[in-house]
């Protein structure tokens, strides 16, 4: 079995290990398995790594029947020794959305009693989906602040192994599906939770959480949320967003929505004079017929 070096250490970048084997998937991709990998697979609703091996990328992993396999874009030279990195910056997102989406989850729970039940870490954005039919405004910016508290207050996030016969030493926020191999994320007096994706060491590291906007999905409510780099990422899209229509509708930003409305009510209004020459000139043309026909009817 591949040892997982990610779950040695998830800030370790670059590392050397040997080719086990190589060979081709059902589809037709070539794929790797090495005798130790920094490369995590997707599971637990977190994406996998990318990055390189022997300077071939690495375009997706899954671990499969027990096996990592390494996706490769072109089959690699099998050599006895060979090197490996992941792509940081991709990682480490990862690692601020997932800890970021513990902290929400466990808040939810906690105050309102709003179980997760789904977990999507997208690209730009990520979501949870929780087991209430409603979900008011003020209960969303209750939790997002006691998250950003917990943020700030930079608490340790301990990663450990236990046995089925330790569980009970521990407030699980929901019950395990595996009873050997148990990794729990902990957040002291907080969170204790059963997962198998990348932490960061600190709630700090997680920077900042921001709650997007929230929709209904069946019985459930979906919440659109993001952390870290992309709240920036987002602040900064918006901003610039914010200075064009400041300048193109010659408003501070302070007034912004009154300008806004004015635009729409003069547009309101110009549709409805719009439409009432539009009336007039049917009228008219109505008229002009009706005089030309009874012309012809004299003739």
């Amino acid at each position: 079995m591949t040892e997982k070096l990610y779950y040695h250490d998830a800030y370790k970048r670059e590392f050397s290990t040997k080719i086990w084997y190589q060979k081709k998937d059902q589809t037709g991709r070539w794929y790797v398995v090495l005798e130790r990998t920094i490369f995590y697979p997707t599971g637990g609703g977190q994406p996998h790594d990318t990055g390189v091996i022997n300077g071939v990328s690495i375009t997706d992993v899954e671990e499969v029947e027990g096996e990592i396999r390494h996706y490769v874009e072109t089959p690699l030279d099998l050599q006895s020794e060979c090197y490996g990195s992941i792509d940081w910056d991709r990682r480490f997102d990862h690692m601020q959305q997932h800890a970021g989406q513990h902290m929400l989850s466990a808040a939810f729970e906690d105050i309102y009693n709003y179980k997760t039940v789904g977990f999507h870490l997208g690209q730009d954005i990520c979501s949870i989906d929780l087991e209430t039919s409603d979900l008011l405004n003020h209960e969303v910016n209750y939790v997002e602040d006691i998250v950003n508290d917990l943020i700030l207050e930079n608490r340790v996030i301990e990663s450990k192994w236990i046995t089925e016969e330790e569980i009970m030493n521990y407030s699980l926020r929901k019950e395990l599906s595996v009873k050997d191999n148990i990794r729990l994320v902990i957040i002291p007096q907080f969170d204790y939770n059963g997962c198998g994706g990348t932490h960061p060491t600190s709630t700090g590291q997680v920077n900042s959480l921001k709650v997007l906007h929230w929709e209904k999905q069946k019985k459930q409510i979906r919440v659109y949320f993001i952390c870290g780099k992309r709240v920036l990422k987002q602040l900064g899209e918006k901003h610039q967003t914010m200075l064009r229509l400041t300048n193109d509708l010659s408003a501070p930003q302070d007034q912004l929505s009154d300008a806004v409305a004015k635009v729409l009510q003069n547009k309101k209004d110009l549709e409805k004079t719009i439409e009432d020459y539009r009336s007039k000139l049917i009228e008219y043309e109505v008229n002009l017929l009706v005089e030309q026909a009874s012309i012809y009817q004299d003739l």
